[in-house]
C-alpha cells in the first residue's frame, strides 16, 4: 500500500465528510415511492452518507475502486434486506457524486470519477443469491452450529458449556476452537445480520457468549510458563468489536506473555501512556473498517512519541489484501491471524 496519489482529495473527503454528507441528506428528496423519505429519515441518510464518503476516500487512499464498489454493494444488499429498492441506494449514489462535484475544488474532483463509475456499474448487477455457509460437515462447523443453535433458544450458558466439554473431551483442540468455531459463529451470525435475518440484539448475545466462552478457556487451559515478555493489544478508537483482539490475547497469554487486552475502542493516547507504563515488548493494534486505518496511524504516532523504538503489530479486516500497509502506517508488521501474530512476536522480539 503506497501512499495515495491524490492527497487533496483524501484530506478533505475526511476532514469534510460530516459537512457533505449534510448537504446530501438535506438534498435526498425522492419521492415516497422511490423510497427515501418513506424508509429513512435525516439522520438515517447522512450516517449513510458520511460512512460512503470515508470509505471513498479510504480506497482512493489505496487506489483501489473495487473496495469502495464492494462497499456501495455490501450496502445496497443491507438495504434490501430491510426492504429498500435498489434503485434508491443508486439515486443516492448519484447524488452524492453531484454534492461532491460541486463543493470540491477542481483539482481534487476527478479522481473520484472512476469510483463512482465503479460502485455504478456495481449496483446494475443482480446481487449474488444468499448462502448459509454453516452448512459444513467438518467438526468446526458442526460445534458453530450448535453453538449458534443453543444460544437461540436463550440458553448461553449452555452453549459456552457445549464447547467447553467439547474440548474437555478432546473432541477439539483449544486452538481450533479459538481460531475456528468462534469465528466462523461470529462471522455466520454478522452475515444474518446484513441480511436481516438477525437483529442487534441476537448479535450482542453471540458477542457476549463469545467473550464467556475464551474467558472459560483461559481458565481451563494449564498455566503457561512465563516468557518475561509483555505484550499490550486493543482495537484502535472507535472500533468496538474486541473478540478478535481477545482471541489474539488468548494465544499470547498461552505462550508466556503477560498480556494486557485494552480491548475495544482504545484512545491513541492511553494507548501510550500504558505502553510507556508497562515497558511493552510488543504493541498490537487492531482494527475493522477500511475508515479506522487512518485512526491506526494516529496510535502507532502516538506511541512512538513516548516509546520510538517500540515494536508494533496491526491486524484485523481492515488490513486484507493490503501488502505494505504496516511500513505505510508505521508498524512493524501485518498480522494475518491469531497464530501469524504471536509468531510474528516472537520473531520481532527476538530480534
Amino acid at each position: 500500500m503506497a501512499s495515495t496519489k491524490f492527497p487533496l482529495t483524501v484530506t478533505l473527503l475526511r476532514t469534510s465528510a460530516r459537512g457533505f454528507a449534510a448537504v446530501a441528506a438535506s438534498r435526498a428528496t425522492f419521492a415516497p415511492s422511490d423510497g427515501v423519505k418513506a424508509s429513512g429519515d435525516y439522520a438515517m441518510w447522512h450516517a449513510h452518507y458520511e460512512t460512503l464518503i470515508l470509505e471513498l476516500a479510504a480506497a482512493i487512499d489505496d487506489g483501489n475502486e473495487e473496495q469502495f464498489a464492494d462497499k456501495v454493494e455490501w450496502t445496497r444488499d443491507a438495504l434490501n434486506a430491510r426492504g429498500l429498492d435498489s434503485d434508491v441506494l443508486k439515486t443516492a449514489l448519484e447524488e452524492l457524486c453531484v454534492v461532491l462535484k460541486e463543493s470540491l475544488p477542481s483539482q481534487a474532483w476527478p479522481p473520484l470519477v472512476s469510483f463512482f463509475d465503479a460502485a455504478s456499474k456495481r449496483l446494475d448487477q443482480q446481487p449474488a443469491p444468499s448462502e448459509d455457509d454453516l452448512v459444513g460437515t467438518d467438526d468446526l462447523d458442526v460445534l458453530a452450529r450448535d453453538f449458534l443453535s443453543t444460544l437461540e433458544g436463550g440458553h448461553s450458558a449452555k452453549a459456552v458449556a457445549l464447547v467447553v466439554d467439547a474440548i474437555r473431551m478432546d473432541r477439539i483442540s483449544t486452538k481450533d476452537v479459538l481460531v475456528g468455531v468462534l469465528p466462523r459463529a461470529l462471522e455466520y451470525i454478522g452475515r444474518q445480520w446484513h441480511l436481516g435475518a438477525a437483529t442487534v440484539a441476537e448479535e450482542h448475545i453471540a458477542t457476549q457468549a463469545a467473550g464467556r466462552l475464551i474467558e472459560q478457556i483461559m481458565l481451563m487451559s494449564p498455566e503457561p510458563v512465563a516468557n518475561g515478555r509483555t505484550a499490550i493489544m486493543t482495537m484502535v478508537e472507535g472500533d468496538n468489536h474486541d473478540i478478535g483482539v481477545r482471541i489474539v490475547a488468548a494465544f499470547f497469554e498461552l505462550d508466556g506473555w503477560k498480556t494486557i487486552c485494552l480491548g475495544a475502542n482504545s484512545p491513541a493516547n492511553d494507548l501510550a501512556n500504558i505502553t510507556q507504563h508497562f515497558e511493552a515488548d510488543l504493541v498490537l493494534i487492531g482494527a475493522t473498517l477500511n475508515t479506522q486505518r487512518e485512526a491506526v496511524r494516529r496510535s502507532i504516532k502516538a506511541v512512538r512519541e513516548v516509546c520510538p523504538n517500540q515494536a508494533i503489530i496491526v491486524g484485523g479486516a481492515a488490513f486484507t489484501n493490503l501488502e505494505g500497509c504496516a511500513e505505510d502506517l508505521g508498524a512493524n508488521a501485518q498480522a494475518l491471524n491469531p497464530e501469524h501474530a504471536l509468531q510474528l512476536g516472537q520473531e520481532i522480539v527476538a530480534g
